[in-house]
């Protein structure tokens, strides 16, 4: 197994900060971008986002999608990245006429089909999301990333229930993947299973690698804390606030986007020097694989 190879198997298995530690080298303003494969751009892209590198992350898919825009890999992993003169209605537009990604792997076309179910559903067109969804499935069954997106369109569609079996399936597969965990707590939470949410995202953040899973489990320990009384809510924001101590470890390439979201959403519901006034909580859908 090569180093690009064992970079990714540790991604894939959502260990984050191993990932970054092995990948050390490749983290240096020294390394020549242009030398990289596209598929050590599109890893290192991944990579990025998950250690709070968003605008590296961006700079490494575009310069990827600059060298071979029509390679499969480099379509799917920058579809959601945005050029100028081109938005989401292009996407759509383009996929309509086009929905075939190209390339023999299943995996990767099912994953761009499940893209595009939940871009639809975001503009309330289920029939076309269901589609999608349906099409996903047949080619790469019981995909945790594909179960996430289905999770998200049946959450658009306020199938609450459906939700979170499926991001129950995600998470069994995949434990600790950050889009798991999205749809994992935004559904229990609009069940009205608030601590649920909060307890498990908190163990899940305990013991994991990824800075958003531990952003995720900080929001909902607090969004619990305000529904207590005074006397119940501080061990909860202690809980919170111990899991934040460990943001710098879990995003040590944290730049000024991802650095930017705290004190509007999290910043003001945790008082005292154990929050660190600096990352925030990702949003409630799936984000990318």
């Amino acid at each position: 197994m090569n180093t690009r190879q064992e970079i990714e198997d540790l991604y894939d298995r959502n260990l984050f900060v191993e990932a970054y530690q092995r990948s050390k080298g490749y983290w240096q303003p020294s390394t020549n971008l242009e030398s990289l494969s596209l598929e050590e751009l599109i890893l290192g892209g991944r990579l990025a986002t998950r250690l709070g590198g968003l605008r590296l992350s961006r700079r490494l898919l575009a310069l990827a999608h600059t060298k071979n825009p029509a390679d499969p890999l480099v379509r799917y992993f920058t579809v959601g990245v945005r050029r100028r003169g081109w938005d989401v209605f292009d996407e759509l537009r383009a996929f309509e006429a086009d929905p075939d990604l190209g390339g023999d792997d299943r995996e990767l076309e099912g994953a761009w089909y499940a893209h595009f179910a939940l871009v639809w559903a975001q503009f309330r067109d289920m029939a076309r999301a269901d589609d999608c969804l349906n099409h996903a499935h047949g080619l790469s069954p019981r995909d945790a990333w594909i179960l996430s997106c289905e999770s998200g369109v049946h959450g658009y569609a306020h199938r609450w229930e459906a939700a979170l079996r499926a991001a129950e399936q995600a998470w069994e597969i995949s434990l600790g993947a950050t889009f798991a965990a999205s749809c994992l707590a935004n559904s229990l939470i609009h069940l009205g299973r608030t601590e649920e949410s909060a307890q498990r995202l908190a163990t899940a953040a305990e013991s994991g690698q990824s800075y958003e899973v531990a952003l995720y489990a900080c929001f909902y320990l607090c969004t619990l804390a305000e529904t207590l009384d005074e006397g119940k809510r501080h061990p909860i924001l202690d809980r919170a606030g111990a899991i934040a101590e460990r943001l710098s470890t879990l995003a040590p390439l944290a730049d000024r986007e991802a650095l930017s979201h705290v004190p509007g959403r999290l910043g003001d519901r945790l008082h005292g020097p154990a929050w660190p006034t600096t990352i925030g909580c990702p949003p409630h859908t799936p984000s990318c694989q």
